[in-house]
């Protein structure tokens, strides 16, 4: 009796042993997934706290929003500001930039007198290629393009009021705007004294010399006060 309780015994610590064993087995096994799995999981989560705050970062320096993950453009971003603008620029040709003077020449129908202003270029014509000016403005001619200087030229219907009266006003040349066919107002005095010119030419003043257009006008009170 006392030997089969032995063996009985025995038997009861093999299989515990045994049990025991295969646990351990089973979790040594199983750990490594686990361990490897957490590892993954950290990883992930490290690479994503780098790489998001770096595209929040990348986007902002290029004048971009987040939206859903992607990047859209902000109401202050330009297009010169992407990559490549600058060298695709020099590429088509000449641009307008901050210091190109633009000449503003109307050209009137009616008496074929010109009259031209000159401005430093608005900040809406920059970076206009020539194709691009003539397309938005198709009222004025593109007569020359460069980054220096663009000459715009417009067809206006009608006579200017470049229309002038060299004369004589207290002994002194003088220019007056033209109403017809008479004088008008006193535009300006010049400082050539009437009595220095030939008697022909003191008679054409007393009379008044009709003239069309600024240039004209220029030539002529150049003539007289040389």
């Amino acid at each position: 009796m006392k030997g089969f309780n032995r063996n009985y015994l025995i038997m009861c610590v093999c299989i515990a042993v045994a049990c025991f064993c295969a646990y351990a087995a089973y979790n040594i096994i199983k750990e490594p997934k686990s361990l490897e799995a957490r590892g993954a999981g950290a990883l992930n989560d490290v690479k994503a706290a780098a790489v998001v705050p770096a595209l929040g970062a990348a986007a902002a320096a290029g004048g971009w929003q987040i939206s859903g993950g992607l990047p859209q453009a902000s109401s202050q971003t330009s297009l010169n500001n992407l990559p490549g603008a600058s060298s695709q620029a020099q590429a088509d040709g000449p641009r307008i930039q901050p210091s190109t003077m633009i000449l503003y020449r109307y050209l009137y129908s009616g008496d074929g007198t010109t009259a031209q202003t000159e401005a430093q270029a608005p900040y809406f014509l920059v970076n206009m290629d020539r194709a691009r000016l003539a397309e938005n403005f198709p009222d004025w001619a593109v007569i020359s393009f460069d980054q220096d200087e663009v000459v715009l030229q417009k067809t206006v219907e009608g006579r200017s009021n470049q229309h002038y009266i060299v004369g004589e006003f207290n002994g002194y040349v003088a220019v007056f705007f033209r109403e017809g066919e008479n004088r008008g107002n006193l535009m300006q005095v010049t400082s050539a004294p009437v009595f220095t010119f030939s008697r022909n030419e003191q008679q054409q003043l007393t009379e008044g010399i009709s003239v069309d257009g600024k240039e004209n006008l220029y030539k002529i009170l150049q003539d007289y006060e040389s």
